[in-house]
């Protein structure tokens, strides 16, 4: 868990020093009272925006670890991701965290996910002002079978709802 929460932070205060605006979505107080310890990078471009990275893509090398990490889940290869895989496949906090990917990935809510709904909630991610070095680090840990976590973006793992 303790792993899993230093991941969380880490991604949240990256996500949060990439913006040169308030987030549409404030950080928890504790990550907040934290984020405002530490020194804010520099915003690279006036051209970009409010958020330097908002209109960004993902590195060819974060799209092939998203499909890594979708072929590596998809224990039976059908190209569809079930909640049962997901289960079999997260070392820790299974359960909750395939609740949790499924609340935020399966957008049309059938009840499997499809490698484009897969790819798309990465992109998401980057689009909402994640840096490729924070979303390349998480597919890395759940590569190796680690909790989903919850970013600052435009979806919910539906935890507290």
């Amino acid at each position: 868990l303790a792993q899993a929460q230093g991941r969380a932070l880490r991604t949240a205060l990256d996500w949060q020093q990439d913006v040169t605006c308030q987030p549409a979505v404030p950080l928890p107080p504790p990550l907040r009272l934290l984020a405002s310890t530490l020194p804010r990078r520099p915003y690279q471009s006036s051209e970009m925006g409010c958020f330097g990275s908002k209109e960004a893509d993902l590195s060819a090398e974060c799209r092939k670890k998203c499909e890594d990490l979708f072929d590596k889940m998809d224990a039976d290869k059908d190209g569809k991701l079930t909640e049962n895989e997901a289960k079999a496949f997260f070392s820790s906090f299974a359960s909750v965290s395939a609740k949790a990917m499924f609340n935020e990935v399966d957008t049309d809510k059938n009840g499997d996910i499809s490698r484009e709904e897969f790819v798309g909630f990465w992109e998401q991610v980057r689009k909402n002002g994640y840096k490729d070095a924070s979303i390349s680090e998480e597919l890395d840990q759940l590569l190796q079978g680690g909790a989903w976590v919850d970013f600052q973006d435009d979806r919910n793992t539906g935890a507290g709802s």
